[in-house]
């Protein structure tokens, strides 16, 4: 048996290391309490686990001895990025705490069950890890988007952001003009931590820059910002890049460019925008029609006609007065999104 001690005990040993790994990226890149209380917990259940085998693990340990051990002189290659680091440490985890599961059933059921609890509890955080890391993953199911400005706010930006992602926001987009540029990064911070506590994405209105060295996970761009190439090259590759297009053509003109998603409208009036003349509900269905990557339809939408744009095409919507002027913005939230999630029945009742 002392040769399966050394199995549990090699595998004990790389589900600690990896757990500290993750617990690691959990607190100080993805800065997500939450996500780095789990990988805590789950480091505190590995070390249980090794306590479990009691002295007979040291004294089976053979590190010399160890056919499979490879001297190196270090990595085989770099990661690529810190989502990288974190997917291998997330797989190394899930795969040691199996071997400890698989092995131990020789004898000690309890132990095995505890490794299972485990390595399900590694699936549950790399959900929700990975899918932060990756922000186009979370762009591919955004929904609501809710353009947070202090033009008229119902309280201060940041509570109402708050209400917002509580009620089902997926992502917040940043729109103030009148910051410096500190205090525009400062807030896009906490705005960036907030919007990852609840899975969202946070992107920035226009300044590219300040998307950068905030942590935003993206910027949006109007005709008279930054290109969309120069955007791409300052963000860098796993950024989100959405943009404004008034027709289907600059639409296609902005994705063809280099843009995740675009932004058609004004489908309403604004009151905010007097001067731009809404598209209403046609523009949304020729979007619908044409364009093959995600658009949101903007411009006006409130719950009283969210509706009619979903059953004109659109399954993402983004919205400002509606959420950022309400008294209750986290009802006001959930109810949008209750309707954009529910395109199929609306569609169908059309």
């Amino acid at each position: 048996m002392d040769r399966i001690a050394r199995i549990l005990d090699a595998n004990v040993n790389r589900a600690a290391e990896a757990a500290r790994v993750v617990e690691d990226y959990a607190r100080f890149v993805a800065e997500d309490p939450d996500a780095a209380r789990l990988a805590r917990g789950l480091r505190h259940r590995v070390a249980a686990l090794g306590r479990s085998l009691g002295v007979g693990r040291l004294a089976a340990r053979d590190s010399a001895g160890d056919i499979g051990r490879e001297p190196r002189s270090g990595p085989r290659r770099p990661y690529g990025d810190a989502a990288e680091a974190l997917a291998a440490n997330l797989a190394r985890l899930g795969e040691a705490l199996r071997s400890i599961e698989e092995w131990s059933r020789l004898g000690h059921l309890s132990r095995s069950r505890a490794a299972g609890a485990a390595r399900f509890e590694v699936y549950g955080l790399a959900t929700r890890l990975l899918a932060a890391a990756d922000p186009r993953r979370r762009l591919a199911r955004a929904r609501l988007c809710v353009l947070l400005t202090s033009g008229r706010p119902a309280g201060p930006l940041e509570r109402v952001a708050a209400a917002a992602l509580e009620g089902g926001a997926d992502m917040l987009r940043l729109c103030e003009k009148g910051l410096s540029d500190r205090a525009l990064a400062a807030l896009g911070r906490r705005l960036a931590r907030l919007a990852h506590r609840h899975g969202a994405l946070l992107l920035l209105g226009s300044r590219s820059d300040v998307a950068a060295a905030c942590g935003a996970d993206g910027v949006h761009l109007a005709a008279e910002d930054l290109p969309i190439p120069a955007a791409r090259r300052l963000l860098g590759p796993a950024a989100v890049i959405g943009a404004t297009a008034r027709s289907v053509r600059e639409a296609r003109a902005a994705l063809a460019a280099g843009a995740d998603y675009v932004s058609i409208g004004p489908v309403f009036p604004e009151a905010a925008k007097p001067g731009l003349v809404p598209e209403g509900l046609r523009r949304v269905r020729v979007a619908a029609r044409s364009l093959d990557a995600p658009f949101f339809a903007t411009g006006g939408i409130t719950p009283g006609n969210a509706a009619q744009v979903v059953r004109a095409g659109a399954d993402r919507i983004a919205v400002c007065a509606a959420v950022m002027g309400a008294r209750r913005p986290a009802a006001v939230a959930r109810r949008l999104k209750r309707i954009v999630a529910g395109g199929g029945r609306w569609r169908r009742q059309a």
